[in-house]
């Protein structure tokens, strides 16, 4: 198994919440004046199974993970509702946020995000397609952008699988920086070259039929 991060976890900006704020509690939720808009993405399957989670310590990924959930008061920092209203246990999760760099082919990490169950599942827009949740995404999508049009919606979710068709061809080199400077981790990046299978490149083609929306 590849080494993992080995120093102590430190934050730069610890959060204080009120007592009984939790990611299972019944406190309020946040009321934002203007919602940032919910745009899908799809991590390269030449990086799927490389992430924050698989370079860090479990109890590190859970300091990190609850660090982020109190920074967002334990609310979706997009729609700023919560899980429990949606009927599911936990209030948010946290989201990895990442810049694909396509003419160096670098994936760097640019921090984390807390986001409620619904918000987390549009994020991953390839994970929805596999599951038949796409359709949910799209509804969700147009839901938290309710400026945007249907157009824009189908336009940025084929637009999202063209970026991850074109991206999945080419192996990225991983920059996880930010745990070092936002958490004082030294982290050992591995990850493997992926070499794709002619049922790689299948599925990566097979992948333009769900840019077709009835």
């Amino acid at each position: 198994m590849p080494p993992k991060s080995k120093s102590l976890i430190r934050f730069k900006t610890e959060y204080i919440v009120p007592d009984g704020h939790t990611n299972t509690s019944d406190h309020p939720h946040q009321v934002r004046h203007k919602k940032p808009d919910l745009l899908t993405e799809m991590v390269p399957k030449t990086a799927w199974g490389s992430n924050v989670r698989d370079h860090v310590k479990a109890s590190d990924w859970d300091k990190i993970k609850e660090w982020c959930y109190k920074r967002a008061g334990f609310n979706c920092e997009i729609c700023g509702m919560h899980g429990k209203l949606q009927g599911r246990k936990h209030r948010v999760e946290a989201h990895e946020i990442w810049h694909y760099d396509d003419e160096n082919r670098h994936q760097t990490l640019l921090g984390l995000i807390a986001l409620c169950p619904s918000c987390h599942k549009s994020k991953h827009y390839g994970r929805a397609i596999a599951i038949g949740d796409d359709k949910f995404v799209r509804k969700h999508i147009k839901q938290i952008n309710s400026h945007w049009t249907w157009k824009q919606v189908f336009d940025h979710c084929s637009e999202a699988i063209s970026k991850w068709q074109e991206r999945s061809k080419h192996n990225y080199k991983l920059n996880m920086d930010y745990l070092k400077e936002e958490f004082g981790i030294d982290v050992p990046i591995h990850r493997d070259v992926v070499e794709l299978t002619d049922e790689d490149h299948e599925h990566i083609k097979d992948m333009d039929k769900y840019k077709n929306f009835d």
